[in-house]
């Protein structure tokens, strides 16, 4: 198998113009992310959730095809995703037990259940990426309030994602692939005003109605 270092620089060019956008796109996701938690005490609009994950996604894709590189292969087969985002496995567990008033030993089996956090960056492939889940939601409408059952994209815990999208940041540090400036966090004092002009300006205008009143 070919390496990226022996590609052609016109496909090393392009390969690189796809991990750069798709870096930025992430960070930008996370950092407004960030900005909304913040401002929102820890209160985020789904679509914003959503676009963060998405934008997880396509970083864990535009690194991909590389994920054979001697550098990073190892790192991408067994690095830990998050401590938080786990798996249950069923174990088989054996005691020995001496009984005095019976010959031999006794050996008792028993199952447990664990938790073992996901390893590896196709975890994104096989349970993040196109996973849906069923929500009961209420909807409001000219007949009233009712209940309506609906299909919609999973979306993992935001210290899940957060966490994810450092671990894809170290693939592409060992890939070559660093942005050319250190991503800021969100300013120190923005106020609610700063947060519904930006979601606004994206024409975001459904999350910003949602947002609280607060100071602007």
């Amino acid at each position: 198998m070919s390496s990226y270092n022996d590609s052609g620089e016109g496909q090393r060019s392009a390969r690189r113009q796809i991990i750069e956008e798709a870096q930025v796109v992430c960070h930008t996701a996370r950092s407004e992310y960030q900005q909304v938690s913040k401002l929102n005490d820890g209160e985020v609009p789904r679509e914003i959730s959503l676009r963060f994950q998405q934008a997880v996604t396509d970083y864990y894709w535009s690194l991909r095809p590389l994920r054979d590189e001697q550098v990073v292969q190892d790192f991408w087969e067994s690095t830990v995703l998050s401590e938080d985002w786990t798996y249950e496995e069923v174990v088989v567990k054996g005691s020995v037990e001496a009984d005095l008033h019976k010959p031999g030993i006794q050996i008792s089996r028993e199952p447990q259940t664990i938790e073992k956090p996901y390893l590896g960056l196709e975890t994104i492939k096989t349970h993040l990426d196109g996973e849906f889940e069923t929500k009961t939601v209420v909807k409001t409408g000219a007949r009233g309030r009712r209940e309506e059952t609906v299909r919609r994209q999973k979306i993992l815990e935001p210290e899940i994602l957060l966490d994810i999208s450092g671990v894809l940041d170290d693939a592409a540090a060992k890939l070559g692939f660093m942005p050319d400036v250190k991503q800021k966090d969100p300013k120190d004092s923005p106020n609610m005003g700063d947060l519904r002009g930006l979601l606004v300006d994206r024409g975001q205008t459904e999350a910003a109605e949602k947002l609280p009143i607060g100071e602007d």
